[in-house]
């Protein structure tokens, strides 16, 4: 694929790659335009920085090109398989496009199809990538997405959905303009929404401003929107993180530690350093966000182990593996599929890896 979208990271490259990317989606399909996405990102730092992004154009186009839910299956997990959201988005749009609002029947048959497999994990993509369309579909406006994710039933899933509408509250004030032109939905600006996806004068918003059973999925999230507008400094990022209440800090350095996945492309040494600011006690669960998300972008819990392994010191450690099992849970059905991956532990901790993964209950 070759474009004149100029240098990669700048809000207009973004829409330029977008439309670039959804455009080869139509011509020669999702497979294609994912496989494209790998090379250029392995070769462009922004573009690997940016893929969750692109891949959700390349979902959006795929399903607009098909107009069949069931393209869904064609995606991968490539970065942080943000082309299965794309997919459920533009799927959202059009169908609430014709009824106005979403209904607990249409809430659950979307992804009831995806409950038989042999993991969670395509269940996860269609949950949370229900949560992006509907913060889209709505114009926005985040408690009125948040609510149409209580329609489900299951707490898993409404935790799921939860997560998918604060990545996209996210993702729009930090890049509305791309959102704008780009994204399924009506699209707004930043400033005209009923509901402001962030407050300059107050780090921590929209957490401190939601209904409590929102907020620990909220702060999962939050450290995304403090970075992107603090230029990237982690140290002020874990202060923010500080003045939470106190028992959301924890879900606060959860959420540095996906920032640092992020910001290091997986690199475990890199992390470990990101991780290495903050108040002492809440490090591990940096640890912790960041080995969740080293599984989320690969589908593979040894990328978590490789991280796990660079990690000093008992407690992040032993949190590191714990968070490897909770991984496994989510890609493993069986029994035997979690202890073969729990066996990649470390000897030491393999008991916290099996623990994480529901293999014995201490």
């Amino acid at each position: 694929m070759t474009t004149t979208c100029g240098p990669a990271g700048t809000t207009t490259a973004m829409s330029c790659y977008e439309r670039a990317f959804g455009e080869l989606t139509t011509k020669a399909g999702p497979e294609h335009a994912l496989e494209v996405l790998l090379a250029l990102g392995s070769r462009e730092r922004e573009i690997q920085r940016d893929g969750h992004v692109y891949s959700h154009a390349i979902g959006i186009a795929a399903y607009r090109s098909a107009r069949d839910v069931q393209v869904f299956r064609r995606c991968t997990s490539l970065y942080q398989s943000g082309c299965y959201h794309g997919v459920i988005m533009a799927y959202l749009e059009d169908g609430l496009a014709k009824q106005g609002s979403i209904t607990r029947d249409y809430a659950e048959a979307l992804c009831t199809p995806y409950r038989g497999e042999s993991n969670f994990w395509l269940l996860f993509q269609c949950v949370h990538g229900l949560g992006h369309g509907l913060t889209t579909f709505y114009g926005h406006d985040l408690p009125r997405a948040l609510t149409g994710c209580d329609l489900l039933t299951d707490d898993w899933d409404q935790r799921g959905c939860y997560g998918g509408a604060f990545m996209e509250n996210v993702v729009f004030a930090t890049t509305p303009e791309t959102h704008q032109h780009n994204h399924a939905g009506p699209g707004a600006s930043a400033d005209a929404v009923s509901f402001k996806p962030r407050d300059a004068t107050n780090p921590l918003h929209p957490c401190t401003v939601l209904a409590a059973r929102y907020v620990e999925d909220c702060y999962l999230m939050q450290t995304s929107m403090i970075l992107h507008f603090n230029g990237g400094d982690f140290a002020a990022a874990a202060k923010a993180c500080d003045q939470a209440a106190t028992d959301m800090r924890a879900q606060c350095y959860q959420s540095l530690g996906r920032d640092a996945s992020g910001y290091a492309l997986q690199n475990a040494d890199e992390v470990v350093r990101y991780c290495s600011v903050g108040t002492e006690a809440l490090r591990p669960w940096c640890i912790v966000g960041a080995v969740k998300n080293f599984i989320d972008v690969t589908a593979d819990t040894r990328t978590g182990v490789a991280l796990c392994r660079a990690v000093r010191g008992y407690a992040g450690k032993s949190k590191c593996y714990e968070a490897v099992g909770e991984q496994a849970w989510v890609l493993e059905h069986t029994v035997s599929g979690r202890e073969t991956r729990c066996a990649d532990a470390e000897p030491a901790y393999r008991l916290a890896c099996r623990y994480g993964a529901r293999l014995q209950d201490e």
